[in-house]
């Protein structure tokens, strides 16, 4: 019984810690609704000029090799890595690397679409 209330603890703790992470992460790799550098009045004047060609895209590619890098460490540090979701023998048959590109992408998709509605509604205002 006590094992039991341990466990419960450490994995609401997880799912607090998780939370914090994610909105950390959006934070960090300037996705919405931390995407200051992109203000509209910077659209004319800021990064998005100063850059040309090769140079906005290594920049533009810096950040995407942000994002990625902050999935794989989500991956890792909340999502077990490489280990498969469940111990079914199915599950286990999946090598780890496909597991961890797996989550990896998933996660990679929740920062690409976690500022989405806001973009959506702002447009259309």
């Amino acid at each position: 019984m006590l094992a039991q209330k341990r466990r419960l603890v450490l994995h609401s703790a997880a799912c607090r810690c998780s939370i914090c992470v994610l909105i950390s992460t959006l934070a960090e790799t300037n996705r919405a609704p931390f995407d200051l550098p992109e203000a509209e009045a910077e659209l004319v004047a800021g990064y998005n000029v100063e850059y040309s060609a090769m140079a906005f895209a290594l920049f533009f590619l810096g950040e995407y090799a942000n994002m990625v890098l902050m999935s794989a460490m989500t991956v890792i540090l909340f999502l077990g890595g490489w280990l498969p979701p469940f111990d079914i023998a199915t599950f286990t048959w999946v090598p780890g690397i496909v597991w961890f590109c797996a989550q990896g992408v998933g996660i990679f998709f929740v920062f690409l679409g976690c500022g989405r509605p806001s973009r959506v509604i702002a447009m259309t205002s």
